[in-house]
């Protein structure tokens, strides 16, 4: 009889387990007061809700009466009949949730070489050819993140790889800055 107990109870812990381990990992129970309604991405989420109200009443009650005669007796019947009136009102909202975003313009005097993805990418120097640029411009183009990095770009003009620091400016866009002088820009 104690073994049977021993084992009802494994069962019952097992199964308190699972519905802890599921609600933390499907329901976010252990997720910190984070309610921003920004996704990590920057884009701003549409949240449209419409309500439907449906409201049945009785509109009015109609007694009729209708005289009837039956051979040499005459006698009176009585109908009702009921009507309803059927209301719907639709309520509809939308709410847009925006954060602002740091502006980055890229400095006068550069030349816009083309694109990388949705970036555009652009010389910041006479030094710097836009075949250059636009290597730069693709191992750079996109990367998220606050912290600066170093990266290897070939220059199709001299044949040479280099060694380029980029440092990010806000809003997707990059700084990037070595070789002989050379800057590249990328900015979405």
């Amino acid at each position: 009889m104690t073994g049977v107990v021993i084992g009802f109870l494994l069962v019952i812990i097992i199964a308190v387990l699972s519905v802890v381990a599921l609600g933390f990992t499907v329901l976010g129970w252990g997720r910190s007061g984070n309610t921003d309604t920004v996704p990590p991405g920057g884009e701003p989420v549409v949240v449209d809700t419409t309500v439907v109200t449906l409201t049945t009443e009785p509109d009015a009650t109609e007694a009729t009466r209708t005289p009837t005669t039956t051979g040499s007796r005459e006698s009176t019947s009585s109908t009702s009949e009921t009507k309803t009136r059927t209301t719907e009102s639709t309520t509809s909202a939308t709410s847009k949730t925006t954060r602002a975003k740091p502006e980055f313009s890229v400095p006068d005097g550069s030349r816009g070489c083309g694109e990388s993805g949705q970036f555009g990418v652009y010389s910041g120097t006479d030094v710097t050819s836009c075949g250059f640029a636009m290597n730069v411009g693709r191992q750079i183009a996109g990367q998220g993140g606050n912290a600066s990095r170093t990266i290897s770009a070939v220059s199709p003009v001299t044949g040479q790889k280099y060694r380029m620091r980029c440092t990010p400016k806000g809003a997707g866009a990059w700084e990037c800055r070595g070789g002989d002088n050379a800057v590249v820009y990328v900015a979405p």
